[in-house]
């Protein structure tokens, strides 16, 4: 994807790593928007995990934690995905991240 829509893919993964998800790097400014277009296409797409409120009360302390938080896109892959699916997965990320869906 151009850089226009603030997104950085993970360029290689370590010799025999099998990740179940693929993470990728959004602006904060679009991430919620996108996961809502990615999910509304019945794409199970998420962000890092909810963190402790003690994590969101200082956020001055835990700058890193909340930036991988908001700035972090997961979308699954797995054995059962097949090339359809991949396809249809990157033209709806592509779509969400122009902010056509």
């Amino acid at each position: 994807l151009d850089e226009n829509h603030n997104i950085l893919p993970f360029s290689a993964w370590p010799k025999g790593q099998v990740p179940y998800l693929f993470p990728l790097s959004v602006a904060n400014t679009k991430i919620d928007r996108v996961l809502n277009a990615l999910k509304q296409r019945g794409i199970p797409a998420s962000k890092w995990p909810d963190l402790p409120p003690e994590v969101t009360r200082a956020a001055d302390i835990y700058q890193t934690a909340l930036e991988l938080r908001n700035g972090f896109l997961f979308l699954p892959i797995h054995q059962t995905l097949n090339k359809k699916h991949l396809n249809y997965m990157a033209h709806c990320l592509i779509q969400a991240l122009k902010g056509e869906i």
